[in-house]
C-alpha cells in the first residue's frame, strides 16, 4: 500500500521542478567523483540518467521513487557491477543534499555529499 502512495505523489511532478537538470559534486578537498546525474521529467514522473564523465560510461538507473522531499534511485556502473543507493533532498535553489551508500570487498560506505547543478548553457571539455 506505501507503493501506491509514492506512485501517487511521483504523478504530475512539473518539467519545472527544482531538481531537474543535471548534477555534480561540487569541488572539495578531499575527493571529488566524476559521475554525474541527469534528472528529467517526463509524463509527469522523474527520469534518471547518469554518466561517469572521465570514460563516458552510462550508469543503469533503477528503482526511482519520489516522496515529494527525497528523489531516490538506485544506479548500477556495468563495467565493474558497481552498485550504490542515493538519495537527493534539495538544501537551495542550485544545491542538493546526495547521500550515497554502496558495498564493495572494503565494507560498508554511506557519503553526504553536496552536489551542485550545472548551468543550463554548460558544455562538457572534451
Amino acid at each position: 500500500m506505501k507503493r501506491k502512495s509514492v506512485l501517487k505523489k511521483a504523478s504530475g511532478v512539473r518539467l519545472t521542478h527544482p531538481l531537474v537538470g543535471t548534477w555534480a559534486q561540487e569541488e572539495n578537498s578531499v575527493d571529488r567523483t566524476s559521475a554525474v546525474f541527469t534528472v528529467a521529467v517526463k509524463d509527469g514522473r522523474f527520469l534518471i540518467s547518469g554518466v561517469d564523465e572521465s570514460d563516458r560510461t552510462a550508469f543503469k538507473i533503477s528503482n526511482i521513487t519520489w516522496d515529494g522531499a527525497c528523489l531516490r534511485f538506485v544506479s548500477l556502473f556495468p563495467p565493474t557491477n558497481h552498485r550504490a543507493k542515493h538519495v537527493f533532498r534539495l538544501l537551495g535553489k542550485d544545491r542538493v543534499s546526495h547521500k550515497v551508500s554502496y558495498s564493495d570487498e572494503g565494507g560498508t560506505f554511506n557519503d553526504d555529499e553536496r552536489w551542485k547543478k550545472r548551468p543550463h548553457d554548460w558544455k562538457p571539455l572534451c
